[in-house]
C-alpha cells in the first residue's frame, strides 16, 4: 500500500510539471515580425526588373496609427542587412491601427529619389485577419536611380514585347 501513494504523487508531480512547462511562455519572443526589402529601381521603371540592385543600409520605419483618430500609435525603426532585407519585430497586437512600413533614408546618393506608390507598405499585425504566422512580409519599397542603368532601354523593350505576345 505504501507504493500508491509514491505512485500517485509522482503522477500529481509529473502533471503539475506539464501544466507548467506547457503554460511557460518566453515573454521575449516578438508577436509579429516584419520583413521586407529596399531596391534601387536602376532603370527607373516603377517596379522591380532582373536588374534591381537591393540597398544595404536603408533606414525604414514601421509606423501604427489608429484608424479612427490618425494618431501614431507605435513607431519602430529598421535598417536593412547586406541583402537589402530589413527586419522589425514588434510585441503586441494593432487591431485597431494601421500600419506600415515606410522609407526613412537611402544611404545611395545615387538612389535616394523616393518612388511615389513605392514609398510605403501596409502590414496587418493582427491575429483577426486568418493569418496564424507571426512572419508578416511587406511589399518592396523603392528608390529610383538618379540615372538608368544603360542596358535598361533595351530591357523595358524587351518586357514590352513580352506583353504583347501574350495578348
Amino acid at each position: 500500500m505504501a507504493s500508491i501513494p509514491a505512485t500517485t504523487f509522482a503522477v500529481i508531480l509529473s502533471v503539475l510539471f506539464c501544466a507548467a512547462a506547457g503554460t511557460a511562455v518566453d515573454n521575449d519572443l516578438p508577436d509579429y515580425v516584419i520583413q521586407g526589402r529596399v531596391y534601387c529601381d536602376t532603370c527607373r521603371a516603377g517596379f522591380v526588373t532582373n536588374v534591381t540592385e537591393y540597398i544595404a543600409g536603408a533606414k525604414v520605419r514601421l509606423e501604427c496609427k489608429h484608424f479612427g483618430t490618425g494618431k501614431l500609435e507605435r513607431s519602430i525603426d529598421g535598417v536593412t542587412d547586406a541583402n537589402g532585407t530589413y527586419t522589425i519585430e514588434l510585441k503586441d497586437s494593432h487591431e485597431e491601427d494601421i500600419c506600415e512600413v515606410v522609407l526613412v533614408e537611402s544611404p545611395r546618393k545615387d538612389c535616394d529619389q523616393v518612388q511615389a506608390d513605392r514609398d510605403r507598405a501596409g502590414v496587418l499585425l493582427t491575429r483577426n485577419v486568418g493569418i496564424s504566422d507571426n512572419l508578416r512580409p511587406a511589399n518592396p519599397l523603392g528608390y529610383f536611380k538618379d540615372v538608368p542603368l544603360p542596358i535598361c532601354a533595351s530591357l523595358l523593350k524587351q518586357l514590352d514585347s513580352d506583353d504583347d505576345d501574350d495578348q
